[in-house]
């Protein structure tokens, strides 16, 4: 039976060593999922980050379009005002000349 003993401390001293380790390793594994969710909430605040950047840069680019058609707009004005003014002043030394003649 001395044999038994020795045998049946051998198991149980295997057994607590396995259950440290399993408990080791439970600690390890809960690290690392606390880990995992604060990785998963980092990534989550950057997609809203994202996200809002991206619908600032569609808000910015449809307000450069609008400014960009503006000028345009304005540019399209001035140059014809500057015709209209170049033909007012091919009508004026007409017009005076008339005048002087009346």
């Amino acid at each position: 039976m001395g044999q038994d003993d020795a045998a049946g401390g051998g198991t149980q001293q295997t057994i607590q060593d396995l259950e440290q380790q399993a408990a080791k390793d439970k600690e390890a594994l809960d690290k690392l999922l606390v880990a995992y969710q604060a990785q998963e909430a980092d990534i989550s605040e950057l997609k809203a980050q994202v996200e809002t950047l991206n619908r600032e840069l569609i808000d910015k680019e449809t307000e450069k379009e609008g400014i960009n058609n503006l000028l345009s707009n304005l540019r399209r004005q001035k140059d014809e005002m500057e015709v209209d003014l170049a033909k007012a002043n091919t009508k004026i030394p007409f017009l005076e000349s008339k005048l002087d003649k009346t």
